[in-house]
């Protein structure tokens, strides 16, 4: 990966220059066709537990690297080894939970697996079950870990880790699929080619984008995010290419579009299947010679950006329906970046939730409960709550986690220990989304009180409402829109919503599960009041 002092690469605005790796036009690259760049050493194997789990919250998602897995070798899991860190933190400690052992459990390598013995009472499976004798296979540490409790009040996983030298990115989460995901970032970043980043609805594709910019020559420039998705089909060319003064009725002043406002820098698209067919004709124009036209001008303009993208939809799909154009899915997927779903990242989840903890309780006035951890007490956040976090699918992904987290934040202030509402609860207890046999429904089949109650159970999150009815979301955007029950964006008035931002510190998403609202809808509302910008 090139340092700050690198030379940038040269190139016309709006092209694609890797001459390094292949010559001519870039065609779609794939994650291994990178391995050159930025290459960590050899993928090294190592066995490691990260806690799950801790009475004191803090420790949620520390870990430590055991050993190899040489057949022969022997480890211990007690109240005194090992010491378990954060990433790139050189500050270790044990588990110190006086409730755990000090007698320890023993960990044997063998040929095909761990072999795991621990006194009686000492330690438990992931289910509850006593654990006193089990062989691990391998297969299963490196396909989800295995789950083990110390005493009540910590639980553990064992993995295979491989080796991940390198930032963080801004990435929460130590995982394997997360580390690959932070080289790929690091392989492409300071490459001018535009990527596509894909992944379900929720899963962080925005903060990816930042942070290949952060990574990226361009750094000091601007990096303008954008989901196509808050716009409709008539106004879309206008926010990507503006317009000029009477351009068409409204447009009482000019107004620089997003590629104006990125240039030089970074422009970052989610949803981007969401562009109508004409807008893609315009969008492939400027990525191929980097002009473009504002809407009602007769001037051509330029701009050098750095084309970044997103989408949860199956864009070859689109292309073999005709509703996408397969010249700009090319030139999108210049390379392209999976995002892991949380459900395969599992062990993130505490991590994750700890950060989202530190931010809500700050947003209560009750920050302080992190820092206050008494080993004898009874725990704040019960050791059940996290165990059922664990267990469940999250469809949402990560935003459906912090939305979650906010829920328990805001309805335990003042009580002395963490107890789940009936609406965490029964959030929870939803079946997997990746259940056998699923049907999809149709529009008529969604009656207006099953409609309302699916966007409650998910926060009014369009996409997770979708999965779980089985229906796509432009199907439910549209029974929305019919629906006498569901409040719509466009009868909010002014001071609500002015009132709303301020009590919500302009956290939309907050906002818009207050007022019972889809987010993308009031985005649109707080735009055309102005009060967005």
């Amino acid at each position: 990966m090139s340092s700050a002092s690198d030379e940038p690469r040269s190139g016309p605005p709006g092209t694609d220059t890797l001459s390094e790796i292949v010559a001519g036009d870039l065609e779609t690259l794939n994650s291994d066709e990178f391995e050159g760049r930025g290459a960590e050493p050899a993928n090294v194997e190592s066995l490691a537990v990260r806690i799950l789990y801790h009475s004191n919250v803090r420790r949620w998602g520390e870990s430590a690297r055991l050993g190899t897995l040489r057949s022969g070798q022997r480890f211990e899991l007690s109240r005194t080894l090992p010491e378990f860190r954060r990433a790139n933190n050189p500050r270790a400690a044990p588990l110190g939970e006086p409730h755990v052992s000090r007698n320890p459990l023993t960990i044997s390598t063998a040929s095909d697996g761990l072999q795991l013995t621990a006194p009686s009472g000492i330690a438990s499976d992931g289910d509850g079950n006593p654990l006193e004798n089990a062989h691990v296979p391998f297969e299963v540490l490196r396909a989800g870990g295995f789950d083990l409790q110390l005493g009540r009040r910590v639980r553990l996983r064992l993995s295979i880790q491989r080796e991940y030298r390198g930032p963080s990115y801004g990435l929460t989460g130590g995982s394997n699929s997360l580390n690959e995901l932070r080289q790929a970032i690091r392989r492409v970043s300071d490459l001018h080619v535009p990527v596509l980043i894909r992944g379900e609805t929720g899963v962080g594709k925005e903060r990816v984008a930042e942070a290949i910019h952060g990574a990226s020559t361009r750094a000091e420039a601007p990096c303008v995010c954008f989901n196509m998705a808050l716009t409709t089909r008539e106004t879309a060319a206008s926010e990507l290419f503006g317009h000029v003064r009477g351009a068409f009725t409204g447009a009482q002043s000019a107004r620089a579009g997003l590629f104006e406002r990125a240039d030089g820098g970074t422009l970052f698209l989610d949803e981007i299947g969401e562009l109508g067919f004409d807008v893609q004709a315009m969008l492939l124009r400027v990525l191929e010679n980097g002009s473009f036209l504002p809407l009602g001008g007769s001037a051509e303009r330029t701009a050098d950006v750095r084309l970044l993208s997103a989408t949860d939809a199956d864009l070859q799909a689109l292309v073999e329906s005709g509703q996408f154009r397969a010249a700009l899915y090319h030139r999108l997927s210049g390379f392209v970046i999976p995002v892991p779903p949380l459900r395969q990242r599992s062990e993130d989840i505490p991590e994750l939730a700890l950060e989202f903890l530190r931010h809500e309780l700050q947003r209560v006035g009750e920050s302080d409960r992190l820092s206050r951890w008494d080993p004898r007490a009874q725990p704040w956040f019960p050791p059940q709550l996290m165990r059922d976090m664990l267990a469940y699918a999250w469809p949402g992904n990560v935003r459906e986690l912090g939305n979650l987290v906010r829920q328990l934040a805001v309805s335990n202030r003042g009580r002395a220990a963490y107890v789940a509402d009936a609406r965490v609860k029964q959030q929870l207890a939803r079946p997997s989304p990746e259940a056998p046999d699923v049907t999809r429904t149709e529009s008529r089949e969604v009656s207006d009180e099953v409609l309302v109650e699916a966007l409650r159970a998910h926060a009014f999150a369009v996409g997770p409402t979708a999965q779980s009815l089985g229906i796509p979301r432009s199907t439910l955007y549209g029974l929305m829109e019919r629906s006498a029950s569901v409040r719509k964006a466009t009868d909010l008035a002014e001071p609500e919503l002015s009132r709303g931002l301020q009590q919500h510190q302009g956290n939309l998403t907050a906002l818009a599960a207050a007022l019972e609202v889809s987010e993308r809808a009031l985005r649109l509302r707080l735009r055309a009041l102005g009060l967005l910008d």
